[in-house]
């Protein structure tokens, strides 16, 4: 996104021809990965990659193109599943962030960070990501690789009013905000 005027310039580069669609008028739409379609270099103030980064066969190549296009001082906002997650580690084999071959790459804060510094970025803020659910969604999600139990947690969620109880919780993806500060990308060390 670029401010232009008092209004903020919005771009989308989308794979779907439905989602390059959905987009018409809503902004720049570029058709194609991110490698080939044409931007700007220099030019964007913020890129935003919500749950995309594990889409990305080479999420270090997309980082480093993004780089390119951010101007100084731009940052990138970015949702990612976290393998580290509390809810990762419920669900183990049943995690619903487990897409193979839709998400061909899972980080943790560790390996997250690391890929942001060698692509020459500097992490601002990481949090956890979440969003607000109901507790019959909640119940079904969070127990699905247990069938037995999350039979009984629904009953029990549903005398609750399930479906009309909302909470904030984590969604077991990590939540980053990194600007493009260091000079230059860092190649990775041998160790």
């Amino acid at each position: 996104m670029r401010q232009r005027g008092s209004s903020p310039e919005r771009w989308a580069v989308e794979r779907s021809p439905d989602a390059v669609e959905a987009l018409q008028g809503k902004g720049t739409v570029c058709r194609g990965t991110l490698a080939e379609v044409e931007l700007p270099n220099s030019y964007f103030d913020v890129v935003s990659l919500q749950d995309c980064l594990e889409h990305f066969r080479d999420p270090r190549e997309a980082l480093l193109r993004i780089r390119e296009v951010l101007r100084p001082g731009g940052r990138v906002i970015l949702v990612t599943p976290n393998t580290d997650s509390l809810l990762a580690k419920i669900q183990r084999r049943s995690w619903v962030s487990l897409k193979f071959p839709e998400h061909v790459v899972l980080f943790q804060p560790g390996t997250l960070k690391r890929i942001l510094e060698e692509t020459g970025f500097v992490i601002e803020t990481r949090t956890a990501a979440g969003q607000y659910a109901r507790l019959d969604f909640l119940v079904s999600r969070v127990l699905s690789g247990y069938p037995r139990l999350a039979s009984l947690a629904q009953a029990s969620a549903a005398k609750l009013g399930g479906a009309h109880l909302r909470f904030w919780v984590g969604s077991g993806s990590l939540q980053v905000v990194a600007s493009g500060a260091l000079a230059s990308p860092r190649r990775p060390s041998a160790d």
